[in-house]
């Protein structure tokens, strides 16, 4: 979504007009670790988003997630300043933020792939790897590099984080698994995210 199609140009506007439980829910959690993982387009935004992010942080890494309930509360990654996000990553060394995006265009096929950007090209590396040997398809990060310094990914303690964009169709399917619950692919997918960040970071303390 483009800047000039944010109905809010920060989350203060967004807050001031709106009503939290009725418009928007946050949901943060804080763990003793120097990763956060980041769904700042969840609910009707991005749907799965905060789903996938939640499953990713589980009780080892920070958490936060916004979820929209009513329409229309896009803000775009680089004006994303909920000072309850802020707070979590500026303390993080590492953060990965979680988006959705529509499917590219390909004859009308499902559009399986997640595309990463950002900042830190090291550990998008390193993401890229576990991601392709559990089975998932990576696309063209051209579309959304996610390298604006105040992209919400790049605001953490090392000012790089990584972003993922999952298509509608990947999201869709990974709903769908964790629906069915047991070894699928969203808890593959959760998986591959965790070793990339214990075989780029270490072990957990």
């Amino acid at each position: 979504m483009a800047d000039d199609d944010d109905r809010y140009p920060n989350m203060a506007a967004l807050f001031a007009a709106t009503r939290e439980g009725r418009d928007w829910r946050v949901h943060r959690r804080v763990a003793t670790s120097e990763i956060a993982i980041v769904a700042p387009h969840g609910g009707v935004i991005e749907p799965g988003t905060i789903e996938l992010a939640d499953a990713m942080a589980g009780t080892h890494y920070n958490f936060y997630g916004f979820e929209a309930i009513a329409d229309g509360l896009h803000v775009t990654s680089h004006h994303f300043d909920d000072p309850a996000c802020i707070s979590l990553i500026e303390r993080s060394n590492y953060v990965v933020t979680v988006h959705g995006c529509h499917d590219s265009d390909d004859n009308g096929r499902p559009d399986l792939t997640v595309a990463i950007g950002g900042r830190d090209k090291a550990f998008g590396r390193a993401v890229r790897r576990e991601l392709e040997e559990g089975g998932f398809a990576i696309g063209d990060s051209s579309r959304f590099p996610g390298e604006h310094p105040d992209n919400i990914c790049n605001r953490g303690c090392r000012r790089m984080g990584i972003q993922l964009e999952l298509s509608r169709s990947l999201r869709d399917r990974l709903m769908a698994a964790r629906a069915t619950g047991g070894d699928g692919p969203f808890a593959r997918f959760a998986a591959a995210i965790d070793r990339a960040i214990r075989k780029e970071i270490g072990p957990l303390p």
